[in-house]
């Protein structure tokens, strides 16, 4: 009870808190004690009930599996062809199925007895029979009068190997309903069917109470579990309803629960009781000693001392009130010090000046003691100098910075008493051999450190403003190297710390006509894939990719090698030598490069397209010799990338070209250059009735241009979206065309690049035309690349999500090359997969491209998709493809891709021409 002694009880203010706690708590504990009552009593009512629903549960689903045991055995005499075979198949239980009989499309006995037949027939409504024939499993229940009072549950599959033969067998009810037996379960589980009928209960009595109650309220009971066999037998569920009476728990262990709820309310008021008196005091006391001590020290009675006892919050508020009173005089007299220096920063003056106004002050804190501030600035020769009060600064040596930056750990000392350390010294700083030393460094900046020699007299208040000193002394050095820094800054990247452009040009213009020209080689150095990586991991993963890159080529190259990073995911490497040199450096860094890199735990691979330009055979400015690495760069990218190449005279042609053909394009759609050719997709029994639209450009002089040259220029700017509805727009007048001349095509396909899913209202303008040319949606078919799913990949598929709702057809373009495939299949609205042609033309000579097919083919099954393979060349492909199930087949085989009057010449001319009429 010494916790709750005194008189501060006696207080006002104490009882009016006392009170005011009781009843706070108190209110809350006896409305909480009923409520408790009420709701554990509900909660174990509810415990009963869930019991009952967890058991009709499991044992519905141990329902569920033995009617795909069943399905499977079944399956089993479908693949043998026997229907008289063993129908136990090892089950430890007995036998599993009953009798089978093969039976045709039209329920027609074909195989099995008949007298068991017979007696199905009269069980099972023919009208049922003949839908569930579409199926290919299905669960039929019998009427039960042929056969006793259960009536017989009856399972239906088809046959896999004939699409003309399908098989019926009578499920054994022991082995189905065994594990719903009361021994088995503990409760008593009825299985009813669609209309209540009962097709299972434990005893009679089960079935007569099951009677008894309407389909409503058993569906409403919270003991009863749905069995959903739609998806796997095409039936109508099953209901399993518990006649089970709940098991009613009134108790919590050997305590009733109003008794249990009521001992707890009791024990948790004595509780509040005590620690609200506990509370008061300890709140009180000390609040009233350290009203005192400010009342004093606000008179300005430093000396005035409060009672430190206790370690919470008010032992600290009262240690801290100590401190306060002892330091803030000594405090006043820093204060003026500190500004002073302060001031002199701000007015930038000498930093000397500034450094020694602080040893000047430091002495004043530890006289007696030798005082010396140690410099440390590597921008400036020499770098390490000395200060002391009173003398010009001094170089100073080695061993004295090697000995103040190791001890920098005695500034942690500062927080409790002055245990000042012991460091071994430099005899020309130190003769007595008892050193404090306060050091500041960071890596290739201005740094300090004070060191005090002997440092015994220093208190802790001291100390402090040893570190306050020492602070403002680094600052001073820091303003003074700050204008260098950013001079340095200027010319630095930012993100990797290599060269920018800026200082790039710099050296070049320095280095180029210049006296007698120096050989030089650049290498213009493009990452391959980076914007693949940026996009999909994200913009931070791409920098730190930048920076982990401009190490390797720091590490890779010479020191007497300029490296530099002008931009982007551009990096510049100058070496001065022969060409030997550079080409043995350009080989290294496009395998350093290509190293495999761990971004946020995921593994990436980028490479580099690196060209070459050499001063001055090549260039004779720093302009032209960056342009001319760019263009060999270039070349080495459009030809795959991940290699080097020296500039070539020719590059200056190839650029030109492009130039000219990225001018042309601009007019091509406006001189109507544009035209499209189609090539047939050929069905598996040899019909045509799509066709994909591939754009074409008929230049005037330069003939008809491969989409290879064109097709990445037209992505370059706007151009693709115009020119890519213009496709569609064709393409679709050109199918009203061809039905108008006889064909009976269905579908006309046109490739779509991300850029145009991005465009704004794409979806609304590929319908209006579809619309223009009174065409049903189902008629275009958009094929699309994973190129979707980079950048803005929500926005394409909320585009792709319009079209497919609309009714429009997708394909998924050259699928199983990338990486996304799989991981975004399940986002897209597909409904085609073509199979890309790099798997079809090895597929006569690689088992793995023919198991590829196969895996893609299953797929599509499985995601019920259409298939389509393209790239078939050779008669061989092509019946491979027709074997293993592909819907249409397109190649160079059947047709390359033809203009509008040869595309309709083929199609008459097919085996199987698909003409009206």
């Amino acid at each position: 009870m010494a916790l709750i002694k005194g008189n501060f009880i006696a207080s006002r203010v104490g009882r009016r808190i006392f009170w005011t706690l009781l009843v706070a708590a108190a209110v809350p504990i006896l409305l909480l004690g009923a409520a408790a009552n009420s709701m554990l009593q509900s909660h174990l009512d509810s415990l009963a009930q869930r019991q009952r629903a967890q058991a009709t549960k499991y044992a519905g689903m141990a329902l569920l599996d033995n009617l795909l045991v069943a399905r499977t055995v079944l399956g089993m005499f479908a693949r043998s062809g026997n229907p008289e075979g063993e129908a136990l198949l090892g089950r430890h239980r007995g036998r599993v199925l009953v009798k089978v009989v093969a039976l045709d499309v039209d329920g027609q006995l074909v195989d099995g007895d008949l007298a068991t037949w017979q007696g199905w027939s009269g069980q099972i409504d023919p009208v049922l029979l003949r839908s569930a024939a579409t199926a290919d499993s299905t669960l039929l229940v019998g009427h039960g009068d042929a056969v006793g009072a259960s009536p017989p549950i009856l399972l239906l599959l088809r046959d896999p190997n004939r699409r003309d033969r399908q098989w019926m067998a009578e499920v054994d009810r022991e082995f189905l309903f065994g594990e719903l037996a009361p021994k088995a379960t503990g409760e008593r589980i009825c299985v009813l069917d669609l209309h209540a009928h009962p097709l299972f209960c434990p005893t009679d009595d089960d079935v007569a109470a099951v009677g008894a109650q309407s389909q409503q309220s058993l569906a409403g009971s919270t003991a009863t579990w749905n069995l959903f066999l739609r998806s796997d037998f095409g039936a109508a569920d099953w209901m399993l309803v518990n006649l089970s009476e709940p098991r009613a728990l009134t108790s919590v262990g050997a305590l009733p629960v109003g008794r249990l709820v009521v001992l707890a309310s009791v024990a948790a008021l004595l509780i509040v009781i005590f620690l609200s008196l506990v509370q008061v005091r300890r709140t009180l006391v000390p609040l009233e000693n350290l009203a005192s001590g400010t009342r004093r020290l606000a008179a300005q009675d430093f000396s005035a001392r409060v009672s430190t006892a206790g370690d919470d919050e008010f032992g600290d508020l009262s240690r801290a009130f100590n401190d306060l009173a002892e330091r803030l005089a000594a405090q006043m007299g820093a204060l003026k010090v500190q500004s002073e220096i302060d001031r002199l920063i701000l007015d930038g003056i000498d930093s000397d000046r500034i450094l020694q106004t602080v040893v000047v002050r430091l002495r004043q804190l530890a006289p007696g003691s030798r005082v010396v501030l140690i410099e440390s600035r590597p921008a400036l020769a020499p770098d390490l100098r000395l200060h002391e009060a009173g003398q010009l600064p001094r170089p100073a040596s080695a061993a004295a910075w090697r000995m103040a930056t190791g001890a920098l750990q005695t500034e942690g000392l500062l927080p409790g008493a002055p245990d000042l350390r012991t460091c071994p010294a430099d005899r020309a700083l130190s003769p007595t051999g008892q050193v404090l030393v306060l050091g500041h460094a960071e890596a290739g900046q201005a740094s300090c450190a004070v060191v005090i020699a002997p440092a015994l007299s220093l208190g802790e208040v001291e100390l402090r403003e040893v570190v306050e000193l020492r602070d403002r002394a680094c600052v001073a050095l820091e303003s003074a190297d700050r204008k260098q820094r950013l001079l340095q800054r200027a010319t630095r990247d930012s993100l990797t710390g290599l060269v920018n452009r800026s200082g790039l040009l710099e050296y070049l213009e320095q280095h180029i006509g210049a006296g007698a020209p120096v050989p030089m080689t650049l290498l213009f150095i493009d990452l391959d894939g980076f914007k693949e990586v940026n996009d999909s991991i994200g913009h931070h993963a791409g920098d730190e990719l930048l920076r982990i890159v401009g190490s390797r080529l720091l590490a890779g190259s010479p020191a007497s090698a300029l490296v530099a990073r002008p931009g982007g995911d551009e990096f510049i490497v100058v070496l001065p030598g022969g060409r030997e040199a550079a080409e043995a450096l350009a080989q290294q860094l496009v395998a350093l490069v290509a190293e495999p890199i761990d971004l946020d735990s995921r593994v990436v691979e980028v490479g580099a397209s690196v060209g070459l330009a050499r001063y001055p055979d090549h260039a004779g400015s720093a302009v032209d010799l960056l342009r001319r690495a760019d263009m060999a760069m270039y070349s080495v990218k459009s030809a795959g990338g991940r290699q080097w190449l020296w500039f070539e005279p020719t590059l200056d042609a190839r650029l030109a070209l492009r130039s000219a053909m990225r001018a042309d394009l601009r007019e091509a759609l406006e001189r109507q250059q544009f035209e499209l050719h189609y090539q047939p997709r050929v069905t598996a029994l040899g019909g045509v009735e799509s066709a994909e639209a591939l754009l074409r450009w008929r230049h005037p002089q330069r003939g008809l241009v491969s989409p290879a040259l064109f097709i990445d220029l037209l992505e370059e700017g706007a151009l693709i979206e115009q020119v890519g509805l213009w496709a569609i727009d064709s393409a679709c007048g050109q199918l009203v065309a061809w039905r108008a001349q006889g064909l009976r095509l269905s579908t006309v396909a046109v490739n779509v690049s991300s850029k145009q899913l991005l465009a704004d209202d794409f979806p609304g303008s590929v319908l209006r035309i579809l619309h223009r040319h009174g065409l049903g949606t189902d008629s275009l078919e958009l094929e699309i690349t994973e190129s979707v799913f980079m950048g803005d990949s929500d926005k394409a598929i909320s585009a792709l999500d319009r079209l497919s709702s609309a009714g429009v057809r997708l394909a998924l373009d050259d699928f199983g090359t990338g990486y996304s495939s799989l991981s975004y299949l399940h986002r897209l609205p597909v409904d085609i997969l073509k199979v890309d042609r790099s798997f079809v033309s090895e597929l006569d000579s690689r088992d793995s491209a023919l198991a590829v097919i196969q895996s893609i083919l299953a797929l599509a099954r499985a995601l019920h998709l259409h298939v389509v393979a393209e790239g078939v060349e050779t008669p061989r492909q092509a019946e491979l493809l027709r074997s293993l199930g592909c819907d249409e087949l397109q190649g160079y085989w059947f047709a390359k891709p033809l203009p509008v009057d040869d595309f309709r010449a083929f199609v008459e001319r097919c085996e199987h021409p698909v003409m009206a009429g």
